[in-house]
């Protein structure tokens, strides 16, 4: 068997490490790290077969496919939670989130997106209306088979083989076409924010509302410098003073970013003649 896919791109390696620990005997704690035995023919089975017992999804073909071909875990690894449900739990939670193909790539993407898991949570419940999951139950479910975030170790190696992967099976392209259409897609910030529903904290629109505008100053003053002559730079400072007219509050931030230098006050830089008033 030719193994190519390392541990590291394995979104559910804790999934693994979890069940490898079991199967080598290991007595299981909160926060305890464990050493690697062997791996071979039988763990791959017993994982296998564990992997067999998940609801019928995308992560599970996605499963499949990886304990055929991953390399060896590490020397060693700590876990800081084994539990795949809560001792409350009637349900085990995970294998809900994963059976329901809107939350589980809304979950994912969001991920990928380095969201945190009460901020996943939120989006889930006010944009996909779905009220049944609880904020610790969707952590779990990113912590033991959706581990992809850069806070968590996740490179952009890492995945950038795991898209690779999915491209190379025409299955798995098909069914993880909403992830590859969305969080692993080249969309910008803005289509992204609309795509997945998500809310900006007041200082974020706060400073892309800035940075737009200082983009929108910036190309007008270009355009004036570069193209025509005093009559299509009037223009140009028309556009700027109706913007400003427009947008006095969000202009005045904008000024207020660069008031060492005022260098955002662009229609004061201008020498309007008599002439073109």
């Amino acid at each position: 068997m030719k193994q190519f896919f390392p541990w590291e791109a394995n979104p559910a390696r804790k999934f693994f490490e979890i069940l490898l620990a079991i199967f080598w005997g290991y007595s299981l704690g909160m926060n305890k790290t464990y050493r690697r035995k062997t791996f071979g023919v039988k763990e791959r089975a017993y994982i296998r077969t564990e992997i067999g017992k998940l609801p019928d999804c995308s992560l599970k073909m996605l499963l499949f496919i990886i304990i055929d071909i991953v390399d060896s875990p590490p020397e060693t690894f700590k876990l800081k939670n084994f539990k795949f449900k809560a001792d409350k739990d009637k349900l085990i939670y995970t294998h809900e989130l994963m059976a329901m193909p809107r939350v589980f790539f809304r979950i994912a993407a969001l991920a990928f997106l380095n969201k945190k898991s009460v901020e996943i949570f939120s989006n889930v419940k006010n944009s996909l209306f779905q009220s049944g999951f609880k904020e610790d139950q969707i952590a779990r479910f990113i912590a033991q088979f959706w581990n992809v975030g850069l806070r968590n170790g996740y490179s952009s190696k890492s995945r950038l083989t795991l898209e690779k992967l999915i491209h190379s099976n025409p299955d798995l392209e098909s069914c993880f076409k909403p992830l590859l259409d969305g969080a692993l897609s080249d969309r910008n910030p803005a289509e992204m924010l609309a795509l997945y529903d998500i809310k900006l904290q007041p200082y974020q629109e706060k400073t892309i509302n800035i940075q737009t505008l200082q983009n929108t100053q910036l190309a007008l003053y270009q355009a004036s410098t570069c193209f025509g002559g005093e009559k299509e730079k009037y223009e140009q400072i028309k556009n700027l003073k109706e913007l400003h007219n427009i947008f006095p509050d969000l202009m005045d931030l904008a000024q207020d970013e660069n008031s060492s230098e005022n260098s955002g006050n662009l229609i004061d830089s201008f020498s309007m003649g008599a002439g073109n008033e």
